[in-house]
Parts: structure tokens; C-alpha cells; sequence
């Protein structure tokens, strides 16, 4: 199974510079909490791996205020960045359309002509960028953790309200989705598991993100960034998924909120699926 990373720092203090750096080997993987010591991940051949990086928020999307035209990020740049400093790790940073009073392209879904989304119509220049970026990092030596959800795009955290932007918003898309279910004009809902379609399609979408890099061996997952909700409260139901196979298997049912450790029925890469009954 995956590492699932609900948040990391990277560390910077005290790297190392060197302006004569050897090209790195290829991250190796998946990574694994290391046998000996679980303050650390091991690679494939059981070394103990230290992940250290450089952080920045346009790795993935580009961005620009609203109503100013997109600013394209040097994503090669930045790969020339890492490698000289020795650094072997990213966060892969989602943005859920906006965040305060900026815009981010591509967005996983697809536009109609209307200019809004088609919730069912995945954008395949998302998820191309998305495959094509972690497997140039890996060529680099660095892992990717690949953000899943991000709560800075659904409400506002004090510097601009991100949600009319959001492709759940009802204004914005063409399926009658409304991820505003208590009308307050932010969505924190979506990230709640309170509105079963939106959950759905939630369910589509990680499941496309696994199919677009789950073969990529320096992959790690991050459930979301700074979503500030309360645990899922009553009964979850658990299942398995085998990304390699597409196989499903039902691991029963667990209670919201609780802390449990959960054993995978596969013995390759797993997805673990928690949703509610």
C-alpha cells in the first residue's frame, strides 16, 4: 500500500549546496515505513531514505489573480533547483480550481461550451501534466507526495472566499451538483462526506489519480492540505481496491472518527476507500 501523508514539512535548514552535483539516479520505490527505525521510509532495495525538498505552491497548476492572464511556471527550473541541492522530495501541491482571490488551471474536469464543467468529463491536460511531472521528478531522484484535496479552494481562511470558482458550486457546472449544501456560501461540505454525490465523484476522481501515477514508483499520496472539518462521524464503510486489476474487496465497516490501523488483502500497491453508509 501507498504511503498516505496527511501533511509534511519539508525541511530546509541546513542543506547542503553543491554547484558540481552528479546528474541523481532515478527515485526507486514504492517507498515503505523503514523495518528498523519508523522515523524513516526505506526504498525498494531497503535503504533508509531521508526526504528533504524545497517547497512551492505552482509545482502543478499554474495560477494567475482573477481577471489577470495565467502565469506559466518553470517546472524544468525547479527540477534544476532540487538536483544540485541534493534535495529528493516535493509536495505536489492540487488546487481545487481557486484559492483566496486567484485561479488555477488545468482543472481536473472538462468545460462545456457554456464555459462550465462537466463533472463526468475528466480534463485529460490535468492529468497528463500530472503524469508527466511526477515521472520527470523521478528522473531527478525525487519522490512526489501528490495532493489529493486541497482546503484553501473551498472556503475562506482569511485573505478571499476561493468557493465561487469551485467546480461543486452549483453556478459552476452542469450537472445540478451543489457542494454548498447549508447555503452559506463557502464549501466545506465537499470534504465532509455530507453530500453523497459530491462524494462520488470524489471517489472518480482519486480513482483516475490512481490510474495516472500509481505506476510510477516514486508516488506518495496527501489526503488534503489545511481543510479545516471536524472527523466523519457514524459508520464508514471500507473497501479495497487493487489499481493494478481494478479488483474490489468489501473490508467491512469501520466507525467515523476512530483511529484504526487497516491491513491491505493485496500484496502489491493498495487504495484504501472510506465512505459513508
Amino acid at each position: 500500500m501507498r504511503a498516505i501523508v496527511p501533511c509534511i514539512s519539508v525541511v530546509l535548514a541546513g542543506a547542503i549546496v553543491s554547484t558540481n552535483a552528479l546528474p541523481a539516479a532515478p527515485a526507486t520505490g514504492p517507498l515503505r515505513v523503514h523495518p528498523d527505525n519508523p522515523r524513516y521510509f526505506a526504498d525498494r532495495a531497503g535503504r533508509a531514505v531521508y526526504l528533504t525538498g524545497s517547497h512551492t505552491w505552482n509545482n502543478l497548476l499554474d495560477s494567475a489573480p482573477i481577471g489577470k492572464p495565467l502565469r506559466t511556471f518553470d517546472y524544468d527550473a525547479y527540477l534544476d533547483l532540487l538536483q544540485p541541492r541534493h534535495h529528493n522530495f516535493m509536495r505536489m501541491r492540487a488546487w481545487e480550481a481557486g484559492e483566496n482571490q486567484s485561479y488555477y488551471e488545468p482543472v481536473p474536469y472538462a468545460r462545456t461550451a457554456s464555459g462550465k464543467y462537466d463533472l463526468h468529463q475528466f480534463n485529460p491536460a490535468y492529468f497528463d501534466r500530472l503524469r508527466s511531472r511526477v515521472a520527470a521528478a523521478r528522473e531527478r531522484g525525487v519522490y512526489v507526495s501528490v495532493m489529493l484535496f486541497q482546503g484553501w479552494s473551498i472556503y475562506s481562511h482569511g485573505y478571499g472566499n476561493p468557493w465561487p470558482l469551485h467546480p461543486f458550486n452549483a453556478a459552476n457546472n452542469v450537472n445540478g451538483i451543489n457542494g454548498d449544501a447549508d447555503g452559506d456560501g463557502e464549501g466545506k461540505e465537499v470534504h465532509s462526506l455530507k453530500v453523497p454525490a459530491v462524494t462520488r465523484l470524489q471517489e472518480a476522481y482519486l480513482r483516475k489519480v490512481v490510474d495516472t501515477v500509481n505506476d510510477l514508483d516514486n508516488v506518495l499520496y496527501e489526503v488534503t492540505n489545511e481543510t479545516a472539518i471536524s472527523a466523519a462521524k457514524g459508520e464508514l464503510a471500507v473497501e479495497w481496491i487493487e489499481p493494478a486489476t481494478g479488483k474490489m474487496v468489501n473490508g467491512g465497516a469501520t466507525p467515523g472518527g476512530a483511529r484504526r490501523e487497516f491491513k491491505a488483502p493485496f500484496a502489491g500497491p493498495s487504495v484504501l476507500d472510506l465512505k459513508a453508509k
